[in-house]
């Protein structure tokens, strides 16, 4: 499906609102993060990795993993113009992202362990997070096609294997 395509058959249709449209980009983020990973904990994976590699981590942040797999963000989804943003997004275990997003102390800690767990992304999300994002449907609508396409193109490599 090209943009013209889109373009087209978005005419076709009746109007979304915007509420509808960041609701279907918010659901397919997560799947889409959840299938990246292969249906695991990334914040466990790296989790052990880094003690592994002897990194000090404050000892909260060694909590048990839940089999429940959620689409996650680094740096909070409400920083509206990093929601959506690959970069700040992971999967998590439902037991994780509970604990650093309602616990005082995993809240407080938080900062510190992505930053350890994600160095490579510390700069990028550090810079971007101060901008301000206004996205319209319109860019919303690309950001679902954008998201749409990736799944299916996930779908048809593993089909291919």
């Amino acid at each position: 499906m090209t943009l013209s395509v889109l373009i087209a058959e978005s005419r076709l249709k009746p109007p979304r609102s915007r509420r509808s449209l960041e609701k279907e980009l918010t659901d397919l983020c997560s799947l889409w993060v959840r299938k990246k990973a292969g249906g695991r904990c990334e914040y466990h994976e790296r989790l052990w990795r880094a003690y592994a590699e002897r990194r000090v981590l404050p000892s909260a942040a060694y909590i048990g993993c839940d089999p429940v797999i959620q689409g996650c963000h680094k740096i909070t989804r409400s920083n509206k113009r990093l929601k959506f943003d690959e970069r700040n997004l992971f999967a998590g275990c439902s037991g994780s992202n509970c604990f650093f997003g309602r616990n005082p102390r995993g809240k407080e800690i938080w900062g510190t362990v992505w930053r350890e767990l994600w160095p490579e992304d510390v700069a990028y999300l550090e810079r971007v997070k101060g901008q301000i994002a206004h996205y319209n449907r319109g860019d919303l609508a690309l950001m679902i096609y954008d998201f749409k396409r990736k799944l299916s193109q996930s779908a048809m490599s593993k089909e291919g294997t």
